[in-house]
């Protein structure tokens, strides 16, 4: 078996994913809930900033993915058995140390995500748990955006999925199958000893999607999709002037800038701020008359006039204390 016969077989390992999460078939309307004070850089810079996801508010999040993830490969008599010699096996255990330091030492700092919520059509209101957790305590704004308008590049750096919610116990479950799965295609491959880097690199990439789309379960009214820029995809380093920081309270944090613009093999033509943003909902807390009227001036002034008709107000009867 050719090693392109073998990565189109191992791509199996991604079969559990649904329909439902493919972003691909579902382009789902999807909300980003913010400050008005975010709203007036995006909008007057034209850009969204990314996060690096060890610095997001689910800390478990990537390394606890990869801990586990490893632990699992490191443990599974499943794939000791499957490699057939304890040669074999220990050549795999190198190669799965190998990816995951490479990706630890060489890819995680610039490793992105862009956080949206799923959003239903026709609500002009917002999630009064995402107002209170994102959106300036109900006095920020949702920029909502139509991935329907949004096209693909199959080759992009920057990947859209749903994020998934478990408790540790459905983490380490799903580990077992991945690892059972591995298992079976491992003998229906017929991998030989020069092809075993193959197969760790494989699993590692999996756990590692499988990492920076999960979540803990507390999370789940959040109905979280992400963008997430992966800078080993980057082969061309397209975006590598893109990589910034802020200093705020936690100290200097890693940023990513991705500009509202085509870039050709990259983006999709389509990528226009004014063309996919649906609407922008104004938050509870600021659902005043003055309010609405300096939110269409401020995205007037700043050349957004599209936008500002665009604006919606939040009628949940929601008043901040403070």
């Amino acid at each position: 078996m050719s090693q392109i016969d073998i990565m189109a077989l191992f791509a199996s390992l991604y079969d559990d994913i649904s329909e439902d999460d493919d972003f691909e078939k579902k382009k789902p309307l999807l909300a980003h809930y913010t400050t008005v004070e975010t709203l007036e850089k995006i909008v007057s810079n034209n850009e969204i900033w990314f996060s690096n996801p060890l610095l997001m508010n689910d800390y478990e999040e990537v390394r606890t993915g990869f801990f586990y993830g490893s632990r699992a490969l490191r443990n599974s008599q499943l794939l000791r058995a499957a490699l057939e010699t304890e040669e074999r096996y220990a050549s795999f255990q190198h190669y799965v140390e190998y990816y995951i330091n490479e990706y630890d030492e060489k890819h995680l700092l610039d490793t992105y995500v862009f956080c949206v919520a799923e959003h239903e059509s026709g609500d002009d209101d917002g999630l009064l748990s995402m107002w209170r957790g994102y959106g300036g305590n109900g006095r920020g704004v949702a920029i909502v955006f139509n991935s329907e308008k949004l096209g693909s590049v199959e080759q992009s750096p920057i990947i859209f999925s749903k994020v998934h919610y478990v408790s540790q116990d459905e983490r380490e479950s799903w580990l077992d199958v991945i690892c059972e799965k591995a298992s079976q295609l491992i003998g229906e491959a017929r991998i030989s000893d020069d092809n075993i880097y193959m197969v760790a690199y494989a699993l590692v990439e999996r756990i590692k999607i499988a990492a920076l789309f999960s979540k803990h379960k507390g999370f789940r009214e959040e109905q979280e999709w992400r963008a997430v820029y992966l800078s080993e995809k980057d082969s061309e380093k397209v975006f590598h002037e893109n990589f910034h920081y802020i200093v705020g309270g936690r100290g200097v944090e890693p940023k990513f800038r991705l500009k509202f613009e085509f870039v050709p093999g990259v983006t999709p033509e389509a990528f226009n701020l004014n063309n996919i943003v649906e609407s922008i909902i104004l938050g509870p807390g600021s659902s005043s008359a003055l309010s609405e009227k300096s939110i269409r001036r401020m995205l007037t002034l700043c050349g957004r006039q599209d936008l500002a008709q665009k604006l919606k107000i939040s009628s949940i009867p929601y008043r901040p204390l403070g």
